[in-house]
């Protein structure tokens, strides 16, 4: 199972209107369509999602220009092509929102290096909507989130629970 940082901007750097998480979050559907090549241009995210985007990975529902950790959910596809733009896998779909764990109020890179905890998937440099999160840094962010956040620590076991029996039962598993 991987682990990615999704990046959304509330707003483009042209000035335009981007995409915030809330859209995502508030969704009622079962599965929800993320990408298209309006969205996702970076080659590098291209790469990742044809190469390593696979059903069920976890997902960090980053908000950039907030600067903040909104959500954890999963895939729930494979990366795939946009029919209007063959061979650029831009595509793959999230679990219903239903089945996200939110984090009220958000987490902040801010305090997750306050206290030791710097990610690479969260420094300079890392441009692209969909980016790995390498898992000695997915360690160290749980670990920071249940030490600043007791509660939020408490909700993240019960998610990972929930979560392992409905892959037991046959739901959401791998390909």
């Amino acid at each position: 199972m991987n682990v990615w940082t999704v990046k959304c901007n509330y707003k483009r750097r042209d000035g335009g209107q981007g995409w915030h998480w809330k859209r995502y979050l508030a969704e009622t559907g079962q599965c929800f369509d993320f990408g298209g090549p309006e969205w996702i241009r970076s080659k590098a995210s291209q790469r990742h999602i044809r190469d390593g985007v696979t059903k069920g990975d976890l997902v960090l529902c980053y908000q950039t220009d907030e600067k903040a950790i909104l959500a954890l959910t999963r895939m729930a596809s494979n990366g795939y092509e946009h029919s209007a733009t063959p061979g650029e896998f831009n595509m793959f779909n999230l679990v219903s929102a239903q089945q996200t764990l939110g984090f009220e109020p958000p987490v902040t890179i801010a305090e997750l290096r306050q206290n030791g905890c710097d990610p690479a998937c969260f420094r300079t440099g890392t441009q692209g909507t969909v980016f790995p999160v390498k898992s000695d840094d997915w360690t160290a962010i749980l670990r920071t989130i249940k030490a600043i956040r007791p509660s939020l620590g408490a909700r993240l076991k019960q998610w990972f629970d929930g979560s392992k029996m409905t892959r037991q039962a046959g739901h959401g598993t791998n390909k």
